[in-house]
């Protein structure tokens, strides 16, 4: 199978594993199908790549690709549910996703379909006990807190992009605490560009704990990073910390989803 790379994805490409990469091309193959949901041909692609991962022995890939491949069969399953019963076919294909292991999904299916979910009344109330959702900051330094703040809004956006409602530290109506910690750090330069070597920066999100409140749970954290390449020192450092935080978000769906669909 040939793929090829559009130029709109270069700056996702720099900003993840090579696992992660191969699953990108593999989603631009699949991306036709998909959009007119016709999720049994999009399963053939997604199987073709599994297939070629293992044949060349590439596990990380693999374990990437099947997971992939288990969403869009699930989609698939379930398409008879997509539209004359939007609830039922939520539940079926996030129970798959909030079951894997990975914690990537390329492209927007698990946020789209979650979306959606929220637009019904049993998934509003399904989720109701995990939807209010703040960050709290542990460890961080003192000179670090004007990026904190600025952490935390691009965190705090990608989550309500997903649908989930934002409360500040300390607001009496919250489900979700998330207790996490942040790093930035400049890393060697790697590539030359037309102007020279390009600065590098790594962003590390770890949350240490996710408590859900209104649940009476507590469960383990999760760690997400970012690599980012650009012209500048600081354009680096933006790009990294911009994607850490979407990844944060995703990361954080998928402990929800967790929570709630178990």
């Amino acid at each position: 199978m040939i793929l090829f790379v559009l130029p709109a994805m270069a700056g996702l490409l720099d900003t993840l594993t090579p696992e992660e990469r191969q699953v990108v091309l593999c989603q631009q193959v699949a991306t036709p199908a998909e959009v007119v949901h016709d999720y049994a041909r999009a399963a053939g692609v997604w199987g073709a790549c599994l297939a070629e991962s293992r044949r060349t022995g590439q596990d990380a890939v693999s374990a990437l690709l099947a997971d992939q491949l288990g969403i869009i069969q699930a989609r698939a399953s379930a398409a008879a549910w997509r539209t004359a019963d939007p609830n039922r076919y939520a539940i079926a294909v996030l129970t798959v996703a909030a079951d894997q292991r990975s914690t990537y999904y390329p492209g927007t299916d698990i946020a789209d379909v979650f979306r959606a979910w929220m637009q019904t009344e049993a998934g509003k109330a399904r989720l109701e006990p995990a939807r209010t959702i703040t960050l709290v900051w542990e460890g961080v330094a003192p000179e670090d807190e004007a990026e904190a703040r600025t952490v935390a809004e691009l965190f705090r956006r990608h989550v309500s992009d997903l649908g989930l409602k934002w409360a500040d530290p300390g607001h009496p109506d919250v489900d979700v605490i998330v207790y996490a910690t942040l790093s930035i750090a400049a890393l060697d330069p790697a590539t030359s560009g037309p102007a020279g070597a390009l600065s590098r920066a790594e962003a590390r999100f770890e949350a240490t704990r996710v408590r859900f409140r209104t649940l009476d749970d507590t469960t383990d954290g999760f760690r997400v990073g970012s690599i980012a390449e650009e012209a500048e020192a600081g354009l680096a450092r933006e790009a990294a910390t911009r994607a850490v935080c979407e990844r944060a978000a995703a990361r954080l769906l998928k402990q929800v989803l967790r929570a709630v669909l178990k």
